[in-house]
């Protein structure tokens, strides 16, 4: 759990950091995934190389505690924790951006059921890709990744359009480097070239009509999804 906390979310990065016995290992993953359900063994949607796979922690108490806690044990057992507690403000966005994902993977599916109504802070492309989850049955949601670069939801519909997601706690970070980023990552990916896909942001802020008018140029949809936009309805 402390490697997948630091990052080694591969088998042969687990494999180096933790130095067991590679069955060991994958029999010791394989307990924490089906009987604890603590971790999650994941794999790209619409892979290139359908051999990626990565390890997750399912619980976020338990990936706070051995990030922040375990690693740094023998320090806050001294009560010097200033050094710690600077680390975790300053990975604060990072860890808030792990639950944020999670809620807007929610607000996808609030929005299936029109338990949402699903409009806040849309621009044209926004709104069309919103009208898709209404009208259009989910069939598979997950992530996307490669060596280069990944996209925090990727999902398919029965009538076999593509919506891919970046979810951005800050709309500052909704730029043009983000975009082109965003657009390039989507073209990487092989099996979806042939079908109907959607670009969408989803930010936890206001965002600002000259953006909407940017993403727009950029035939990309941007959606406002805040904290309270669950609760709310």
């Amino acid at each position: 759990m402390e490697g997948i906390s630091l990052g080694h979310t591969t088998f042969t990065q687990l494999e180096n950091f933790t130095g067991l016995e590679s069955g060991f290992l994958l029999r010791l993953l394989n307990t924490l995934s089906n009987e604890y359900q603590i971790v999650k063994k994941e794999k790209p949607l619409f892979p290139n190389n359908r051999k990626i796979t990565k390890y997750s922690c399912t619980n976020n108490f338990i990936y706070f505690w051995f990030k922040y806690v375990f690693s740094f044990q023998s320090i806050l057992e001294l009560d010097h924790t200033s050094g710690v507690l600077d680390k975790i403000s300053k990975e604060q966005n990072t860890l808030l951006g792990f639950a944020y994902e999670n809620l807007c993977k929610e607000y996808i599916f609030d929005v299936a059921s029109r338990s949402h109504p699903g409009r806040s802070g849309s621009n044209k492309h926004g709104k069309e890709a919103l009208e898709v989850l209404k009208h259009e049955n989910i069939l598979e949601i997950g992530k996307w990744w490669d060596k280069s670069g990944e996209i925090d939801i990727i999902l398919r519909t029965d009538n076999n359009t593509v919506l891919l997601v970046e979810c951005k706690l800050a709309v500052q970070q909704i730029t043009d480097k983000s975009i082109t980023s965003f657009i390039k990552t989507a073209n990487r990916i092989d099996a979806i070239k042939s079908k109907n896909k959607k670009l969408l942001f989803f930010t936890a802020e206001e965002c600002p009509a000259e953006t909407k008018r940017l993403l727009d140029k950029n035939n990309i949809g941007v959606v406002e999804v805040h904290a309270n936009s669950l609760a709310t309805y």
